[in-house]
């Protein structure tokens, strides 16, 4: 009964709708619906697990090796190094000259290789000092070699030592004058002979060229001449070259060096000419610096290079150490060159 109501209100509401939407509804209503079957809904199904699916596997292709060669075997053969061949050496040791001695010994006049400058205030501050030392530690020594009775024994015991220290500084003062290189020539052999420079035995055995070195006298007596020698140019032998080889930037400095000195010296003439009284005052500065300057040199041997001398004497070789000034003023043959080239360059021990 419930049922049969409930559709007689639905008919009663759909008759107030449209024909056609009616139309609609009672098409919907009209088709049966379409049978369901459990068993083939897909949504009520199980999840199925899915299979994996391995890779296939890697292939690799197969390593191809290529066939060893092997190289011939070769015995390899040093080759042989030439024997090297002695020179011929020359006989009885005699010294071979080269071509710059050989050239010099050919001049009809004998060369000047170096002249050193004037040690006039040298020698001067190098005496006077001296004399000074020497008196006044004799005078301390004979003073208070009786001291009086009631002075105590330390006052004779240090004017002693100091009597002797001040005759070992005029000791050391004396000897600055001594040995001083004042020129040093070569002379052809034969010039030697003409005018017998030396005795028949040590002219047999000097070389074609000789070295004259002539050697300052210690003491400034008139009577004492300047000792002279005569040897083989190799056998002065010298510390280090006088002339070492200069990069070509020091050569470019030492050159805008001589310039800067040259043109200094030129305007200090010209103003001495044209200031004549002011000359004098630079005059005396630069004559009392050249007294210190001697007074230096005196004590520390500034600007000497020591040089020896090998010759023979009773059968042995004998040397002698001489000073050799390079300070400024003093002239040498192609700036020193020349002598490099024909002396023994090593070091003086």
């Amino acid at each position: 009964m419930s049922a049969f109501s409930r559709g007689c209100l639905l008919r009663a509401h759909l008759l107030k709708r449209p024909a056609q939407s009616c139309q609609s509804t009672f098409l919907l209503i009209a088709q049966p619906a379409a049978p369901r079957s459990f068993s083939s809904s897909q949504f009520l199904h199980a999840v199925k697990k899915k299979t994996k699916i391995p890779p296939p596997p890697k292939v690799q292709p197969p390593k191809v090796q290529p066939p060893k060669v092997q190289p011939p075997k070769v015995n390899p053969q040093k080759p042989k190094l030439p024997t090297p061949t002695k020179a011929a050496e020359p006989a009885n040791n005699d010294y071979v000259p080269h071509a710059y001695a050989k050239k010099l010994s050919e001049l009809p006049e004998p060369t000047l290789l170096y002249e050193a400058p004037s040690h006039t205030t040298l020698r001067t501050v190098s005496y006077i000092s001296t004399a000074f030392f020497i008196s006044y530690g004799a005078y301390c020594g004979f003073t208070y070699i009786e001291p009086h009775p009631e002075a105590p024994k330390w006052v004779a015991l240090t004017f002693g030592t100091g009597a002797f220290i001040l005759f070992t500084m005029g000791g050391w003062l004396s000897t600055c004058p001594a040995g001083i290189i004042k020129t040093l020539r070569v002379i052809p052999k034969r010039i030697v002979l003409e005018k017998r420079m030396v005795g028949p035995q040590l002219a047999q055995r000097l070389p074609d060229l000789v070295l004259e070195a002539e050697i300052r006298k210690t003491l400034p007596l008139p009577f004492l001449p300047n000792r002279k020698f005569y040897l083989d140019p190799h056998d002065m032998q010298v510390p280090e070259a006088l002339c070492p080889p200069l990069t070509p930037s020091e050569a470019a400095k030492f050159k805008a060096f001589e310039q800067q000195m040259k043109a200094t010296a030129q305007q200090q003439a010209e103003y001495n000419a044209k200031h004549k009284l002011a000359s004098l005052g630079t005059r005396f500065s630069k004559w009392n610096y050249n007294v210190f300057q001697a007074v230096k040199r005196a004590w520390t041997r500034e600007g000497f290079m020591v040089i020896r001398f090998v010759g023979l004497k009773g059968g042995r070789e004998v040397s002698s150490a001489f000073k050799l000034d390079v300070m400024e003023g003093a002239y040498a043959l192609d700036q020193g060159k020349a002598i490099d080239r024909l002396a023994d360059i090593r070091r003086v021990k």
